[in-house]
């Protein structure tokens, strides 16, 4: 649930630019007055975080970690992942708990359930588009 949660922030939150064509998940990060911005995120096969802040601890001009920080993810996470098969996030949380939670309440007597969370689509097996092998993740991140 986690992943999947954590996967619409690049899909569809704050974290959009991040977004590479791999399953990918995260988080953005953004202190008072812009000093520093981030982002972490993940794919199945490797973690990486990316900070933009000033070393004296003065305000950055608007960056947020949707902003320059996701776009410099991508481009590194792109390039790490040329060449290596495309892999699912593990799990596969696809809403079924949370959609048997709603049909509880809307059973209840006296209950009145107005709000309704959209449970993300599986992903496809897009892991059958592989692309050539490869060592490992380290391998291409340090040129083997």
């Amino acid at each position: 649930m986690m992943n999947a949660m954590m996967a619409e922030t690049v899909s569809q939150g704050t974290a959009r630019r991040a977004a590479f064509g791999w399953p990918a998940a995260g988080k953005t990060g953004t202190t008072q007055n812009s000093r520093d911005a981030w982002f972490v995120g993940y794919t199945a096969n490797l973690t990486t975080g990316v900070w933009f802040g000033n070393d004296d601890g003065t305000a950055t001009k608007n960056i947020t970690g949707g902003s320059l920080p996701a776009a410099a993810w991508n481009d590194f996470m792109a390039a790490a992942h040329e060449g290596v098969p495309v892999a699912n996030l593990p799990g596969n949380w696809n809403g079924r708990v949370l959609s048997q939670v709603e049909d509880i309440l809307r059973a209840q007597p006296g209950t009145e359930h107005t709000a309704s969370i959209d449970a993300p689509t599986p992903q496809a097996d897009i892991g059958a588009q592989a692309q050539k092998p490869v060592g490992s993740i380290m391998d291409i991140i340090l040129g083997n």
